[in-house]
């Protein structure tokens, strides 16, 4: 045997069998996904690797000295690369970026995709760029795939999970504009569309949704409805295991119950929690907008007391 990409390691064994995608992915990823992985454009984590070769009988483990080292590398670059930025980290995101660019085959359209649409989100996060800008280079990142996107939510296309984060993203540089209703307007087109979708799409994609449309109608004064799918989106969030993003859902949360004037011990405990989580994850950004957020809306006391409380625990 010699050395193959991921997805062409699983294609080979899976069409020796006689095996159909349908077959092969059922229960573990989508159809689109397993195509995308057996064409080069994604790569599986390595458990469901393990998971869709040991349902065609063979040990996945054992063939993956025979997967080029460099598709795991890259897809470990990528998920340091989306923990960065996460945490806010925009500088040792974009080292990461720039290392993992060096890796990648630039003449593919996915990777061309996934570079501009990182390169936009550290310049974001850098202050570097208007949300305009951010705008343009998202939409020519969606260009690289999608050469006519002006109506990509209402037609009966398929869109893969990085095309709809550019979207949300797309929304996103709206709501910093202060245009509301159209951030809203696409982010609610865009669960419609993942909603009505033949295919079964990731926890990932459905909350980032959610927690986005909740941010833009929190920001428009809509406090009520954005806690309601905050609590969504946090629910989410916990099924996906995913810290980072709670951390900002509960900070939400708990920001939202201020504004509708709910009970401040609820409000300061769904903060508290964030911290604490915050904590565990080293969010360093989100620990010190917490902070700052409690001493100016319960006062330098209450912060003391916590933190106290907070040592005592440790």
């Amino acid at each position: 045997m010699g050395i193959y990409a991921v997805g062409e390691v699983i294609r080979r064994n899976r069409e020796s069998i006689g095996m159909t995608q349908e077959e092969l992915c059922d229960g573990i990823c989508s159809v689109e996904t397993l195509s995308r992985i057996e064409n080069g454009r994604n790569t599986p984590s390595r458990a469901n690797f393990e998971r869709l070769m040991e349902r065609m009988g063979k040990t996945g483990k054992k063939y993956l000295p025979f997967v080029r080292s460099k598709d795991i590398e890259n897809h470990l670059l990528r998920e340091e690369v989306e923990r960065l930025i996460s945490v806010h980290d925009y500088r040792s995101a974009e080292r990461k970026l720039q290392e993992l660019e060096e890796h990648l085959e630039m003449e593919d359209a996915v990777n061309r995709q996934y570079v501009l649409r990182m390169k936009v989100m550290i310049d974001s996060g850098l202050g570097r760029s208007s949300a305009e800008e951010q705008r343009e280079k998202l939409k020519e990142a969606l260009q690289c795939t999608i050469p006519d996107f002006s109506n990509v939510l209402e037609n009966n296309g398929n869109m893969d999970e990085q095309e709809m984060r550019i979207i949300c993203n797309i929304a996103m540089t709206y709501m910093e504009e202060q245009k509301y209703d159209r951030s809203i307007e696409i982010l609610e087109k865009l669960k419609e569309y993942l909603e009505k979708s033949k295919i079964v799409h990731s926890i990932r994609i459905q909350r980032l949704i959610l927690s986005n449309l909740s941010q833009t109608l929190g920001r428009k004064g809509e406090f009520e409805i954005a806690k309601k799918i905050q609590l969504d989106a946090a629910e989410l969030a916990r099924k996906e295991n995913n810290a980072g993003s709670m951390v900002g859902l509960l900070y939400r949360i708990g920001y939202n119950g201020e504004k509708m004037k709910q009970g401040k011990n609820i409000c300061l405990s769904q903060m508290m929690q964030a911290y604490v989580l915050a904590q565990c994850i080293d969010n360093q950004y989100m620990l010190e907008h917490i902070q700052k957020h409690i001493i100016q809306e319960y006062g330098q006391n209450t912060w003391d007391a916590i933190s106290i409380c907070l040592e005592n625990h440790h």
